[in-house]
């Protein structure tokens, strides 16, 4: 887990500091096996925020309406440099194509990241109807293409160096997994770990 408000730490403090961020933000989650409604239609599955964590702009809804498509990495682009600008863009140009998007925020140093990468890649593949981008979420360069390639990561990714996309989309650590609808609202959110589950839920929302 990360504050999406820090940089990142120097790598040999890195593992440290993250188990201990863990630890706070493991404190302030309830975990909850169905989706909770939150704000306007958001879905948060998961480890969802509990009644002390702290409100934040996107827990009342998100939609990306202004976005420039141009800004949009191109697809299947590996750890293009880019925040919320990019990835808001992203989202406007597969909801002008009709197409929904998840978005996944990871990092190397995130072990829940690691294991639920092989179940999405896989759903990625198979949901041809939704397009998928990953958020490698205030990391080194050289860390997130190290995880992208032992991960075997196929779908389109960013470098988050500031984490604008955790804070754009409310994430409160990681990882934690957004879907938007097709007119580029968000709809759902899964925080923690993805499961079978998790992940059949969030893409219900927006098949």
């Amino acid at each position: 887990m990360d504050d999406p408000a820090a940089r990142p730490p120097r790598p040999r403090r890195r593992a440290a500091l993250a188990a201990a961020a863990l630890t706070v933000v493991a404190a302030a989650v309830a975990v909850v096996l169905v989706g909770v409604p939150r704000g306007d239609d958001v879905v948060d599955f998961g480890a969802t925020p509990g009644p002390d964590a702290p409100p934040l702009p996107a827990d009342d809804g998100l939609r990306v309406a202004d976005a420039d498509p141009a800004l949009a990495p191109d697809a299947g682009s590996v750890l293009t440099d880019g925040g919320w600008d990019a990835a808001s863009a992203f989202v406007a140009r597969s909801a002008a194509s009709g197409r929904p998007t998840v978005i996944n925020l990871f990092a190397s140093w995130c072990g829940p990241c690691e294991r639920e990468m092989p179940l999405l890649n896989r759903v990625a593949e198979e949901e041809l109807g939704t397009e998928f981008l990953g958020v490698a979420h205030l990391d080194a360069r050289a860390d997130a293409e190290r995880f992208v390639a032992e991960q075997q990561v196929r779908f389109t990714t960013l470098l988050d160096l500031d984490g604008e996309v955790a804070a754009a989309v409310g994430g409160r650590g990681l990882p934690v997994t957004v879907a938007f609808d097709r007119d580029g609202v968000m709809v759902g959110r899964v925080f923690g770990e993805l499961t079978e589950d998790s992940l059949d839920g969030l893409l219900r929302l927006v098949r």
